[in-house]
């Protein structure tokens, strides 16, 4: 009998043995729990151990205080060594002095019989098939993995939150971006199927912005996307007209999940057009107004011309100036290579306060890109009075000083230019001969024309 002992144990073999962990069902990522590793020797131990790794991000285990997380107790079938298990960072060595075949060692991992607060927390990422490495080593001679080591699958916990998948999007505002998807998660940002359909709200903090769950021709203005029931992801895209970095939000209607917030870039488009500022303005007579002239896109936002661009200046009346030369006119002028505008003056003197002046201005130089030429109207308000320009008659030269026979007067207010003025108080005064004069003032002011009327009585 001890001949036949000594040969079982000599035959021991590292690696032997089977083991399980219960329980073995899907564990929530970060959920906190007891597990036990049960080993089952398929042949003795003597003086042997077995090794237990916990997986990584897993609680470390630890055999000092029971209300600590990862806290780890062991228990035998056979007899352990006096000092039973040891902890060398992630591995718990469990030190055996006897095992016979079909015997049981429990490894309790987060063991809670002292506090709740020694269970241990799994891993927050969800993962199939994660391992419990364990190694057996019957007569201490060099631990190998046994045949089949437990392992558990983390799954992703109830969803939490909503998560862009796809990158900061950047676009012209003629265009539109590429895909961009949304996904449901827990709150380790694992993803989570819906149970049932779910609608996802979009919205931009750009007021040129729109969605739509196609792009290109099929284009279809959204407020809203929906993901399917057993899914976890909805995809859409974005169009904007206006340059900026607006910032899109994502929000689950009806649920309390966190809602995701991502920027976007929108660049200018092609240049394609003139615009010019102001458009269909008021301009006192003799006043400079400065136009300042743009190459836009499509959506009027500014977008440079690889080459300088020769604009052609036309008005119904009035002249162009160069901005820092009121001396002389011209009739064209130039936005340089690279740059989105340029400023000109404009002046006329004539007033014309109904119909306007139209303006245009023209790229006509035949260098890419051809862009679309921009037009406006111009109005012209006469200056302020000018009693020198302004203009006095009467219907009649002679008049018989008897207080009754009188002259009507007749006072055309002007401005400097010769445009009358409206709205004008006139008073009329006349030389006083000896006889005494009596003078009917106009009534009210000067109307439309600038005339104003009174008469004087001798």
């Amino acid at each position: 009998m001890l001949v036949s002992s000594i040969s079982a144990i000599a035959e021991a073999a590292p690696g032997s043995g089977t083991a399980v962990i219960i329980p073995s069902t899907s564990v929530v990522a970060g959920s906190d729990s007891t597990w036990t590793i049960r080993y089952t020797a398929s042949e003795p131990f003597s003086s042997g151990t077995i090794h237990l790794y916990i997986p990584l991000s897993w609680s470390v285990p630890q055999i000092v205080l029971g209300t600590t997380a990862g806290y780890v107790t062991v228990s035998s079938e056979g007899t352990l060594e006096v000092v039973p298990v040891s902890i060398d960072g992630s591995i718990v060595k469990v030190h055996i002095d006897t095992l016979s075949t079909s015997e049981t060692v429990d490894i309790v991992y987060g063991d809670d019989s002292v506090s709740s607060s020694g269970k241990a927390t799994a891993q927050t990422v969800a993962q199939s098939g994660v391992q419990f490495l364990l190694l057996s080593d019957p007569v201490s001679t060099s631990p190998a993995a046994i045949g089949l080591s437990p392992s558990l699958n983390v799954v992703a916990g109830p969803i939490s939150k909503l998560s862009f998948t796809t990158p900061v999007r950047t676009f012209q505002s003629d265009s539109e971006s590429t895909v961009m998807r949304v996904r449901t998660e827990d709150q380790y940002g694992n993803p989570q199927n819906v149970v049932s359909s779910q609608s996802i709200d979009l919205s931009s903090t750009s007021a040129g912005g729109s969605f739509s769950s196609l792009s290109g021709g099929s284009w279809s203005p959204v407020t809203s996307v929906s993901i399917s029931a057993g899914e976890n992801l909805v995809s859409f895209y974005y169009r904007d007209t206006i340059v900026d970095e607006p910032v899109i939000t994502a929000s689950a209607s009806g649920q309390s999940w966190t809602d995701v917030d991502q920027s976007v870039t929108v660049l200018a488009g092609t240049p394609v057009q003139l615009t010019a500022t102001p458009e269909d303005s008021t301009v006192t007579a003799g006043d400079f107004a400065r136009f300042i002239i743009r190459i836009t896109d499509i959506n009027e936002n500014p977008s440079p011309a690889p080459s300088g661009q020769t604009i052609t200046l036309l008005a119904g009346g009035g002249s162009f100036y160069d901005k820092d030369d009121h001396g002389s006119t011209i009739s064209s002028i130039v936005i340089p290579a690279g740059d989105t505008s340029v400023e000109v003056d404009y002046m006329h003197t004539v007033m014309n306060e109904t119909t306007g002046y139209l303006i245009a201005f023209f790229d006509g130089d035949g260098v890419v890109p051809s862009l679309e030429a921009f037009t406006t109207l111009i109005y012209i308000q006469p200056s302020v009075l000018d009693a020198a320009s302004s203009a006095l008659s009467v219907d009649k030269v002679l008049v018989t000083a008897d207080g009754t026979d009188q002259v009507s007067v007749n006072v055309t207010a002007t401005d400097a230019f010769g445009n009358p003025v409206s709205g004008g108080t006139v008073l009329i005064d006349a030389t006083d001969t000896g006889g005494g004069n009596d003078i009917t003032q106009p009534v009210g002011v000067t109307g439309s024309d600038g005339v104003a009327t009174g008469t004087v009585r001798s």
